[in-house]
């Protein structure tokens, strides 16, 4: 469901309109004839929803284990994959090459470069950008 409310909110949609609720209308009396009005898209439940979804999501760190887990002193954890060893997340690597050839070329001691952030593109096997 938290899905779905990420979706309807990157949509710009209430989550009833999502769930196939259709957009309504209501007649307003105008003098002597009606004006036809949109209801408003998002009541205060569609709001109330748009923000537990968004206090679920960040309750939750990258690793996708909520932080009050990660906080229990108690908790155990399993790392690595099923036999235990590490995996190579191909994106970050290819982030750390460029960051450290970057650094080595351009960073001084007089000239720190913090706070680099280097976006990352998928490139499919045609060398397109995907």
């Amino acid at each position: 469901m938290r899905d779905e409310i990420r979706l309807a909110e990157r949509l710009g949609v209430s989550p009833r309109r999502l769930w196939g609720e259709p957009q309504q209308y209501r007649a307003v009396a105008d003098g002597d004839s009606f004006q036809v009005v949109r209801v408003d898209e998002f009541t205060s439940a569609d709001i109330d929803l748009f923000l537990a979804a968004k206090q679920a999501e960040e309750s939750i760190s990258p690793r996708g284990i909520p932080y009050e887990d990660e906080m229990n002193k108690d908790a155990r954890f399993h790392v690595g994959g099923p036999d235990g060893l590490p995996r190579v997340n191909h994106a970050i690597r290819a982030q750390q090459r460029a960051d450290r050839a970057f650094r080595k070329k351009y960073e001084t001691e007089d000239r720190p470069l913090d706070g680099l952030v280097w976006p990352v593109t998928l490139v499919d096997g045609e060398g397109r950008n995907g």
